[in-house]
């Protein structure tokens, strides 16, 4: 193996040991190795499609381009590391990514489920049938994950929500570090009660209603379950934030990469027909 080569081994197994996407650091690579100054400043990556304020990918990538030390932070940008030919190690970057695509089957959804209590009947028929369980992780795993992941904003979209599960909700916003947390439920006045028993967890939150009543006889709501982190990663599934949940089976995926953004404009529409609400009123 030449130096080279060692050179973007260590590059890619960087980026995947810090949570990047390769696609993305070899994007910023080649965004800030097309610079003319000795500083690239922030407005010259957003004007190339990075934004390195808001995307979480972004600001993961740029994260770890500076701890290999191939871009040093400055006020009011980065400066490249000296002799380095960012363009071709965004090229090499990018046959890597997809190679690493192709070996581990990266667009293939994780697969989160919350099992009965044990002992359970199903958890032992489990045992005997013919199943990767590194496939599975556990719903309170995958949500957990999203919440350190999101950077800009985490979305939880949760129908449901009662007292016994609160604190649950409360965990994955307190897990976060994004700087917009929301949280969108159906009929407000409905889980307000639950709410308010974890209220300081909430402070900070934006919360919702999507529960719009047409007449007597008819309402639009939802049903659906997602937590969205950015728009890079989304769980999707049938989680509610009940305790009773515990003694069901709930399924759902974790999606990466380009199919979020579907989910997130869905989760926008929502948004912006959802009414505002206050615990304190």
């Amino acid at each position: 193996m030449t130096g080279g080569q060692r050179f973007l081994q260590e590059i890619v197994e960087a980026v995947v040991d810090g949570g990047a996407d390769l696609s993305r650091v070899a994007a910023v690579l080649r965004a800030a190795g097309a610079g003319t100054t000795s500083v690239v400043r922030s407005e010259w990556m957003v004007a190339r499609g990075i934004d390195v304020e808001r995307d979480g990918e972004a600001i993961r990538a740029m994260g770890v381009l500076a701890g290999l030390g191939l871009l040093r932070p400055v006020e009011g940008g980065w400066v490249c590391a000296p002799g380095s030919r960012l363009a071709e190690l965004a090229t090499a970057l990018q046959g890597a990514a997809a190679a690493w695509n192709v070996a581990r089957k990266k667009l293939a959804p994780d697969i989160a489920v919350t099992l009965p209590t044990r002992p359970s009947a199903l958890d032992d028929a489990l045992r005997q049938v013919s199943l990767d369980h590194t496939r599975l992780i556990t719903t309170d795993e995958a949500l957990d994950e999203l919440a350190a992941k999101a950077i800009d904003e985490l979305v939880v979209v949760t129908p449901f929500v009662n007292a016994a599960a609160a604190p649950s909700l409360a965990r994955v916003f307190d897990a976060t570090r994004a700087r917009s947390r929301v949280l969108v439920v159906r009929n407000f006045q409905r889980v307000k009660p639950s709410l308010e028993t974890v209220a300081s967890h909430l402070a900070g939150v934006r919360i919702v209603d999507y529960h719009r009543v047409i007449d007597a006889s008819a309402y639009e709501t939802f049903h659906a379950k997602v937590v969205l982190a950015d728009s890079d990663c989304a769980y999707v599934g049938s989680a509610n934030f009940l305790r009773y949940a515990r003694s069901s089976v709930e399924l759902g995926v974790v999606l990466n990469g380009g199919i979020v953004r579907v989910v997130a404009g869905l989760v926008r529409a929502i948004r912006d027909v959802a009414s505002p609400c206050e615990l304190g009123s």
